[in-house]
């Protein structure tokens, strides 16, 4: 499975990446995490993407 990884790396003060919104942990993870572990952390950063631009509009 392809990283969602979009090549923006910056970390906010909750150690989430700004480009891709996983946690530093899910980021370091990813390589050895299982497929279903995988879609679970893009399903995990989709949501804290969407939370993410609502509350900045």
């Amino acid at each position: 499975m392809k990283t969602v990884c979009v090549g923006y790396c910056k970390l906010n003060n909750q150690n989430v990446c700004q480009g891709c919104y996983r946690t530093i942990t899910e980021i370091s993870l990813w390589p050895s995490a299982t497929a279903q572990q995988k879609q679970t952390i893009i399903r995990q950063s989709e949501l804290r993407k969407k939370q993410s631009l609502a509350n900045n509009n």
